[in-house]
């Protein structure tokens, strides 16, 4: 059975931040006894046509898209409209954020089957049943897998439920040899001379850093918010172990010179006892990192000197809005003068950060 797992570009230019999800699918797939190749349309920006014919080619049973936000619809409608035409008895399935619109997916993009929530063991299920069934996926077949939706035999979109969350010491470290294989590794692993909050610190000079890269490292799943304008499929809070993560961090400075990471996390640092046990472990590493998610009721001067120490060169925060109102709309959970103290009290530690702000 042929398996091909794609992404859908979301911007101008290629995203900088690794398809976690791709490879943590693909690496499932392999656990299981699938291979799967992944088509990276996001990093590699081919011509639409030469996507059709790399399917054409390739003659996937199987097609999974990551479309992380909206506006990825039209690029992801066109594109399976292209391959329902080209491989008639393809199956397509839809994941990310964009499956929140699964209908719509469903009955005008000829979507068979959406991934609600995380795909690690749906992806592995859907191929087992399409293996069982001679390529053929029945309503009743489909009913038994959790975490997808489809269109049952009366035309109405049926969900199965939502799956087990992982745990997060399952979570699936990320293989970036899968980048190199079947992407461009230097989207991922580059100079942090292209990031502001390095060089805004005077540390990046340091000539032990000389040659350096930078990557993004991810630490959990989820956030202690549930912010109205934020859509996500994960219920709570979960974090990796701090072991497990230095591993992560370990894998990447060994092998690719990295010494400058991103925590790209959504929501970085909510469990302050995790963190300081975080901190005491990557502080013996000598690197210099930035946090790209955190909230601004988490910081204080003490914890902002501490991070400074640990190799820290800067915060983003999600402000979101210097409207008091606005921000109950949005139930923020914080106030205008939380997001004051924390510009405040960073900039003071001499750590970056700017105003991130939702407009309209």
């Amino acid at each position: 059975m042929k398996i091909i797992l794609c992404n859908i570009p979301i911007r101008q230019n290629p995203s900088e931040y690794p398809p976690f999800a791709v490879l943590s699918l693909i690496q499932s797939l392999q656990m299981a006894g699938y291979q799967s190749d992944f088509y990276d349309i996001d990093g590699l920006r081919p011509s639409f046509n030469e996507v059709i014919q790399y399917f054409k080619e390739k003659k996937p049973d199987l097609v999974g898209i990551s479309a992380v936000v909206s506006t990825s619809y039209s690029y992801t409608k066109k594109l399976c409209l292209a391959l329902k035409e080209a491989l008639p008895g393809v199956k397509l399935v839809v994941g990310g954020n964009m499956a929140a619109s699964a209908e719509i997916l469903h009955r005008l993009c000829q979507v068979d089957v959406c991934g609600i929530g995380e795909g690690e063991h749906t992806i592995v299920a859907l191929a087992d049943a399409l293996r069982s069934t001679g390529h053929q996926w029945t309503p009743e077949v489909l009913g038994r897998i959790k975490g997808i939706t489809f269109m049952n035999q009366d035309n109405e979109m049926a969900f199965t439920g939502y799956r087990t969350p992982i745990p997060p010491e399952e979570f699936i470290d990320p293989d970036f040899s899968l980048l190199e294989k079947f992407s461009k590794i230097e989207h991922f692993v580059s100079s942090p001379y292209k990031n502001i909050a390095f060089v805004h610190d005077e540390r990046i000079n340091q000539p032990h850093r000389q040659g350096q890269n930078q990557a993004i490292v991810v630490t959990g799943k989820g956030c202690v918010a549930r912010c109205t304008f934020c859509h996500r499929w994960d219920k709570g809070y979960r974090l990796m172990p701090p072991a497990k993560i230095l591993k992560r961090i370990q894998y990447l400075k060994e092998k690719y010179n990295v010494g400058f990471f991103c925590f790209g996390d959504e929501c970085f640092g909510a469990n302050r006892r995790h963190l300081e046990e975080l901190m005491a472990l990557i502080q013996p590493l000598d690197i210099l990192f930035s946090i790209g998610g955190a909230r601004c009721r988490i910081v204080d001067p003490d914890l902002l000197s501490q991070l400074k120490t640990c190799g820290c060169v800067g915060l983003y925060y999600g402000m979101e809005t210097g409207s008091t109102p606005m921000l109950n709309v949005m139930e923020k959970n914080s106030e205008r003068e939380h997001n004051l103290q924390a510009a405040l009290w960073t900039n003071e530690a001499g750590l970056y950060t700017i105003y991130q702000l939702v407009i309209g």
